[in-house]
């Protein structure tokens, strides 16, 4: 399945720019991800809805880095994992690395609210990375959330 951005078939787009973020460190142990967290309602009509989330990794700590995200859902009774097809893996062995992350997932339609964030973790704690600041000169990165109708 694919889509194209134009004016033909997305309607009703809600963006939030995390303004106020600090650096995340990663772990291995599963964390929300900072700033991914976005409440949406479709259009009526809608065919698929679209979540995305634009940030920054950097290899601190480790030269080892990599994350593993999964998109989770809130229907109103608390968060569930969507399970294997909502899932990435973004890794870089034996290097140092900043890199910009742009997670992308199609949603089926669905009526109502509902919120998504995601959730990550590193593989090990030898392979920690951070979130939304560059290392190397301390510059911060504000990660965007998007989601939109598909039609």
């Amino acid at each position: 399945m694919s889509y194209l951005y134009n004016n033909n078939n997305i309607g009703k787009e809600s963006v939030i720019l995390v303004d106020d973020i600090s650096s995340q460190d990663i772990t291995a142990s599963i964390a929300d991800i900072s700033g991914s967290e976005i409440s949406y309602t479709p259009l009526e009509g809608a065919k698929t809805v679209i979540y995305e989330y634009k940030f920054q990794t950097d290899y601190y700590p480790d030269t080892n880095g990599g994350i593993y995200l999964e998109l989770f859902e809130n229907t109103g009774s608390g968060y569930s994992g969507l399970g294997n097809n909502y899932c990435i893996e973004y890794v870089g062995n034996y290097c140092q690395f900043d890199n910009t992350v742009h997670a992308r997932f199609i949603l089926p339609a669905y009526t109502g609210s509902r919120s998504y964030k995601l959730r990550g973790r590193t593989a090990t704690n030898n392979h920690e990375i951070t979130l939304n600041i560059d290392s190397n000169n301390s510059q911060t990165y504000y990660p965007t959330v998007f989601m939109t109708s598909s039609f």
